[in-house]
């Protein structure tokens, strides 16, 4: 029989990343996106690739980064959206064309609708401080960095669960999206690649 394939059409804000797209249907509101790699791949990268896309459509979003400060995530931000290495931003010197892009980058930024809190670490005070940007300005897409830091018990593993249980429910209350960047340690990795050769 003939099959119809009908294109998926996005109800949320819309990633670069077309492929993520397809599947996801963009950031949609209510989901929780949870991101997992190991230190130093580029998850914090992604996520601002995300901000980015977020910026651009109109939307509002805040970032909370239990680990890089708010100056940290903006010079990525900036340098990402310029074009211009971190170590330039922070060190120098800028070249002749550097500085029409990093005041354009700077503009970008400064007129977006993105927040950035570097002292929350529980998922409480995150829920209570989305709620009153939601409730003043109106609020798409909350980013967390990294879920590890959210501490409530005390116990890593049991305090990741619980979090994302939160950020979940979260999500769905505040009808926004949610992306939480999740650290895998090499530990894990390798228990976790153990238990698939048993399996096999």
């Amino acid at each position: 029989f003939p099959v119809t394939i009908r294109r998926w059409n996005s109800t949320g804000v819309p990633a670069k990343f077309q492929r993520l797209n397809q599947i996801t249907g963009g950031l949609v509101k209510g989901h929780l996106w949870v991101i997992g790699g190991f230190s130093s791949t580029g998850k914090s990268a992604f996520a601002v690739n995300l901000l980015d896309d977020v910026a651009r459509a109109g939307k509002a979003a805040v970032m909370f980064s239990t680990e890089m400060s708010s100056e940290q995530y903006m010079h990525r931000m900036i340098s990402m959206t310029s074009q211009i290495p971190q170590r330039v931003l922070k060190h120098g010197p800028m070249g002749i064309d550097d500085a029409p892009r990093y005041k354009l980058a700077t503009d970008f930024w400064k007129s977006a609708k993105v927040m950035i809190y570097d002292n929350l670490y529980t998922v409480t005070r995150i829920r209570r401080a989305a709620k009153r940007i939601k409730e003043q300005q109106g609020l798409d897409v909350v980013f967390v960095d990294f879920i590890q830091n959210l501490s409530e018990t005390g116990d890593e593993v049991k305090d990741a669960r619980l979090a994302a249980i939160q950020l979940q429910a979260m999500a769905k209350e505040l009808d926004v999206c949610v992306v939480a960047l999740s650290q895998i340690s090499n530990a894990q990795a390798m228990q976790q690649n153990g238990s698939y050769r048993d399996w096999e």
